[in-house]
């Protein structure tokens, strides 16, 4: 695209050289504000041929960018993963997870991670609805077993969710690795 305009601009200055050239052939003689005119009207066609050039390059590559957007989301969604997948691996040891991520392609990863990140987010309104309801909870309740069930599972879900996030690190990591821009993934 940068040797398309510049290629525009020189053939433009060798078209205004070569108009230059005829005139001194015929030895007409032009006054230097008639130079002035014709260079500046040169110059004013140069300058819109230029931003045609920079305007087209700019639409082709939104266009390309447009595309590779659509292939990039239909990839991923090619590949499905169940919540219960991703909450299998939190029993998994973190080697044996960074293995099978090591193995994962980059759109399947990118699958992954978004089930990782609504897993989160269900974990984390779990966690926050347990928290709420051992909250309300008199002095009396919290020491009975409705209390001791309800700290038992907001626990689980906490242990859960650090499980969760700590393997989620690990597929950011992976994707970071591959030179994937992450604006939005992160929690």
């Amino acid at each position: 695209m940068k040797s398309t305009l510049i290629l525009t601009i020189l053939t433009a200055g060798l078209m205004l050289n070569t108009g230059c050239e005829k005139q001194e052939d015929k030895s007409v003689m032009t006054s230097p504000a008639e130079s002035s005119n014709k260079l500046s009207g040169a110059k004013t066609e140069i300058q819109k041929t230029a931003q045609a050039v920079v305007e087209d390059a700019k639409e082709t590559v939104s266009s390309y960018t447009a595309k590779a957007e659509d292939v990039a989301k239909e990839t991923v969604q090619s590949y499905t993963v169940k919540a219960e997948e991703i909450l299998s691996e939190i029993t998994e040891p973190v080697t044996a997870v960074k293995e099978k991520v090591a193995t994962y392609s980059q759109p399947e990863l990118m699958a992954r991670v978004e089930q990782y990140k609504q897993s989160i987010l269900e974990k984390k309104e779990q966690l926050s609805g347990l928290t709420s309801q051992l909250k309300d909870l008199s002095m009396m309740e919290l020491l009975s077993e409705k209390g001791a069930a309800l700290k038992e599972q907001a626990s689980r879900y906490t242990e859960q969710l650090s499980a969760l996030k700590e393997r989620y690190g690990i597929y950011i990591d992976k994707l970071k690795t591959l030179g994937v821009n992450l604006p939005d993934l992160p929690l």
